[in-house]
């Protein structure tokens, strides 16, 4: 057992969950599975991520500046920039991030205005 391990043993199940920081170690079998994970899913429960995402045909030279207003703006906010490759139908695609469904619908909103129109293929 690694040191500082956590053994939780249930009365009438056959395996204990063993924890350590935010690892668990469950059984493998379905049905074991399942009984472990009953017992510590309080532990993983947070609020949903919601998610927006911004696909542009310019360049992220020309998004940066942007992107770091965006950010500054909106700090609980996770703002990703990732150029397309290969038979991308963008040249950058530009996530939005967080647990408040306003805030990351805010923070699209505030790159997508002061982009040209054109310059936004879609929204997702």
């Amino acid at each position: 057992m690694p040191e500082g391990a956590a053994i939780d043993w249930c009365p009438g199940s056959l395996f204990p969950v063993i924890s350590v920081e935010n690892v668990a170690v469950l059984p493998g079998p379905p049905v074991l599975f399942r009984e472990g994970f009953a017992r510590i899913r309080d532990r993983y429960r947070a609020a949903p991520i919601f998610t927006r995402a911004l696909y542009f045909s310019i360049g992220e030279g020309s998004l940066a500046e942007h992107l770091d207003a965006a950010v500054a703006e909106f700090p609980a906010v996770a703002i990703g920039s990732y150029p397309g490759f290969d038979n991308a139908d963008y040249r950058v695609k530009v996530t939005f991030d967080g647990r408040d469904e306003e805030d990351v619908r805010r923070a699209a909103a505030f790159v997508r205005a002061r982009i040209p129109a054109e310059a936004v293929l879609r929204e997702e």
